[in-house]
């Protein structure tokens, strides 16, 4: 290339600077077809419940179950009994149930997928504690791996099939007002985990200890957020 042509080169590069004053493309708007969402949800087989049309801005709902109905009397069983292992007294103040039929479609679709591919696919209810500051993105978004801290047998997102273990968590809450949430998760096989633990081993999905009381997930949309458990817990 000559000067001349390397000169001109240069000028016409110069000409396609940014303009700064011209103004940004407006963002694209897209709007919710709900219509098709609850399609989606009746061909999945997913609990009518999901249908409710969700008001305002948010995509999630929280229902707090009546205290006198049969679905919070078998909840609080479940969650008071997996306690009388230890030396401790709880108070169930209000047990919701998370609506989200999005994640919950994406759920269904896991489990579909799971069991077409490993033709196994299993489910349990397990327990997550947290903070109170979590529960907003957990029903929205569902339980983020990338955010989670390394933990005894795997660096992924902890469940525990007693809230004896989950209620230790987090340990700074003692006496008051905590949250414990009770989650659909599925799972293939376990392998034993370990703190350095990031895949699971050979055909695993999940890792955990030993006698599987806890395990750790590691892929999106293998677990939904069911109930969000209000307690105290004393004596810990």
């Amino acid at each position: 290339m000559s000067r001349q042509d390397h000169f001109s080169l240069v000028n016409n590069l110069g000409k396609l600077s940014l303009n700064h004053n011209r103004k940004p493309p407006k963002p694209v708007e897209v709007s919710i077809n709900t219509e098709m969402l609850l399609d989606i949800l009746k061909a999945l087989e997913i609990p009518s419940q999901f249908f409710k049309p969700i008001e305002g801005d948010k995509i999630y709902e929280l229902v707090a179950l009546d205290k006198k109905s049969t679905q919070f009397k078998k909840v609080k069983v479940k969650f008071t009994s997996g306690l009388m292992n230890r030396t401790t007294k709880s108070s169930v103040r209000m047990i919701q149930m998370v609506l989200n039929p999005y994640i919950a479609a994406q759920y269904k679709l896991k489990q579909y997928k799971k069991a077409d591919t490993f033709n196994l696919c299993q489910e349990m209810l397990l327990y997550h504690g947290t903070w109170h500051h979590n529960l907003d993105s957990i029903c929205e978004e569902n339980y983020n791996w990338r955010c989670t801290n390394a933990h005894m047998y795997g660096q992924r997102v902890s469940f525990a099939k007693y809230p004896t273990y989950a209620s230790y968590y987090p340990r700074e809450l003692v006496g008051k007002s905590r949250v414990m949430i009770l989650s659909k998760v599925l799972y293939t096989w376990i392998c034993n985990g370990d703190p350095s633990m990031q895949i699971p081993k050979g055909s695993s999905d999940t890792s955990g200890k030993p006698n599987r009381d806890v395990i750790v997930k590691y892929e999106d949309a293998d677990y939904y957020p069911l109930y969000i458990i209000h307690y105290h817990l004393l004596g810990i």
